[in-house]
């Protein structure tokens, strides 16, 4: 098993995705189906989010190209070309910045 596989047996052939799984605007699924150790059928599957549509951005005061130990760029993260409010019914401490 890999890294977000999940097995199903046979009784449990199938699989509830919850909204708060689909993290991106497109979710790329793949489902494989494999006998002893063969891969036998392989389908893909795309769930779309339309709740999720920000648009995200990384603004400096500097432009795009810095040198090491040059200047003290900063760095402002936009969503929706916004610093506050983003998004209309969430507030915008449910959103971190890393």
């Amino acid at each position: 098993m890999g890294l977000g596989y999940r097995c199903l047996d046979e009784k449990n052939s199938k699989i509830i995705v919850d909204v708060e799984d689909l993290t991106a605007i497109e979710n790329n699924f793949i489902c494989v189906a494999v006998y002893e150790s063969d891969i036998i059928l392989k389908a893909s599957v795309t769930l779309y989010n339309n709740n999720n549509n920000l648009k995200i951005t990384i603004d400096s005061d500097q432009g795009t190209v810095f040198q090491f130990n040059e200047g003290n760029p900063i760095l402002t993260c936009l969503i929706n070309d916004k610093t506050e409010n983003f998004v209309d019914n969430y507030p915008d401490d449910g959103f971190v910045f890393v």
